[in-house]
């Protein structure tokens, strides 16, 4: 089975840490692309080293944010280029 590639806008949010949580336990079923937070960057960092996705995006540039390798985006654009990322086969808002 391929496993389902997604992107979560919003992950340490809510809704986002609930479905990671999910996508934990049915890990080959999923691989996370990328991961979209606000301002909670030590959640994030912990979400990147946990899920190792291949884009991480902010609301604002900080320099505590640890993308692991990640290729790093910012804002409004960083969502629109991880939303238009054709490797998404889900993305979770």
């Amino acid at each position: 089975m391929n496993k389902k590639k997604i992107s979560i806008i919003g992950s340490t949010g809510s809704i986002g840490t609930q479905s990671l949580e999910v996508i934990e336990k049915l890990e080959d079923n999923f691989e996370i692309v990328a991961l979209a937070g606000g301002t909670n960057v030590d959640l994030l960092n912990k979400q990147i080293k946990k899920f190792k996705p291949k884009y991480v995006c902010l609301a604002e540039k900080n320099e505590q944010l640890d993308s692991q390798g990640a290729r790093t985006l910012y804002g409004d654009e960083g969502l629109q280029e991880i939303c238009a990322n054709k490797e998404n086969d889900i993305i979770l808002v």
